[in-house]
């Protein structure tokens, strides 16, 4: 599967990693858009949601093979539109119900991590342990993703979680707004468009009066 042709930037817009995963398909504008379509994609979306560095996607986009990171690709959509399940259900409400059958799919991805601590070099020749990770095949690649999904479920309140109000939209979003009075993904997509439609209602009632 190629790169959509038109395909808008991708945005991070749900103040949360794992909710910007489930975000990575969306019709932000009426049109629906994959930016996981494909292994480069996959590698792209990791980098920009700062769950690997821009230097481990360029050595991970030469160690696995293609197939194999098409593989990776697909597992991913895979996993988005589990997890996806998994929050509509509970979105707007206290999470309960959760069963360890519901977490057997992303515990059996975190078991594959292989993670080990690193002293480095910091700034003004600092010494600072860093976290760092043992890649091994292109399943690993879940990996963060999963990571970023169980420190969702575990320390987020699911009465935050909401769905943009947007007719077409699909995006979701983690309302951390002072009165979390948030309606929309975007006021600049569809929050101005919301705005752009009743102000249209307005004028016609007004001129059917």
């Amino acid at each position: 599967m190629g790169q959509q042709t038109g395909r808008p930037a991708l945005g991070f817009i749900a103040d949360d990693k794992a909710l910007d995963f489930i975000n990575s398909i969306a019709a932000p504008r009426g049109t629906e858009y994959d930016w996981l379509s494909n292994g480069k994609d996959l590698l792209a979306w990791l980098v920009a949601s700062e769950l690997i560095t821009a230097e481990e996607a360029d050595g991970l986009g030469h160690q696995i093979e293609d197939r194999a990171l098409e593989g990776a690709a697909k597992k991913a959509r895979e996993l988005r539109e589990w997890f996806r399940k998994i929050v509509l259900y509970r979105a707007g409400t206290k999470l309960g119900g959760v069963t360890e059958g519901d977490l057997k799919k992303l515990n059996e991805i975190l078991a594959q991590a292989s993670n080990f601590l690193a002293l480095e070099t910091g700034p003004v020749k600092t010494l600072q342990l860093t976290n760092r990770r043992r890649w091994g095949g292109a399943d690993m690649l879940l990996v963060p993703i999963a990571e970023a999904m169980a420190k969702l479920i575990e320390s987020v309140d699911f009465s935050e979680i909401k769905n943009c109000e947007g007719p077409t939209c699909t995006m979701m979003f983690r309302d951390i707004s002072k009165n979390h009075k948030r309606r929309w993904c975007s006021m600049a997509v569809c929050g101005n468009r919301a705005k752009a439609a009743a102000h249209r209602k307005k004028i016609k009632s007004k001129e059917n009066s």
